[in-house]
């Protein structure tokens, strides 16, 4: 059990709490964490309950790449695995539809804020400006099937759109 204890910072009361955990399956050690900064104990409290149950769902500690922020970051990742595993020229037209159409749409955006509601309207984008457009969705796709298996994400938005029934366009 976490003991909580209050302090004073600057004149203003504050609680904080160091945890055990348990023993991690995969190294064998214990596992201990502890916060600081919560104004009222309910916090510190329902923060404790929280990890506990991480822990107990082997949630906690998920391996997470610090150097992986944006969408941009996480495809050039991916394209590392990727072109090992098919001919040259596919890894090569992949990488030539992520750079022209794929990057302005999603390059920059927070690979943890991509939601179903922008990767429904990238989908609608793509959709209204290329007949074909479920090619640049294995360019949007892959990746963040990648960042699953890596556990960096939960879920792949775009596994929650709806996608449009293919128009003439180009």
């Amino acid at each position: 059990m976490a003991q909580i204890i209050k302090y004073t910072k600057k004149g203003e009361s504050l609680y904080r709490f160091k945890l055990y955990l348990g023993i991690d399956p995969v190294t064998g050690k214990r596992v201990e964490t502890s916060r600081r900064g919560f104004k009222r104990k309910k916090d510190a409290e329902r923060v404790i309950r929280q990890l506990q149950l991480d822990f107990a769902n082997g949630n906690y500690g998920k391996a997470k790449d610090t150097n992986i922020k944006t969408f941009d970051d996480l495809f050039n990742l991916w394209f590392k695995s990727y072109k090992n595993t098919v001919k040259p020229n596919t890894a090569e037209t992949k990488k030539i539809r992520y750079e022209r159409v794929v990057k302005p749409l999603i390059g920059n955006a927070n690979i943890k804020k991509i939601t179903p509601a922008l990767a429904q309207q990238i989908v609608n984008k793509l959709a209204a400006k290329y007949k074909s457009y479920r090619q640049y969705l294995v360019v949007l796709n892959s990746p963040l099937n990648y960042a699953v298996k890596l556990s960096m994400l939960d879920v792949n938005a775009f596994k929650l759109v709806i996608f449009p029934k293919a128009t003439d366009k180009k």
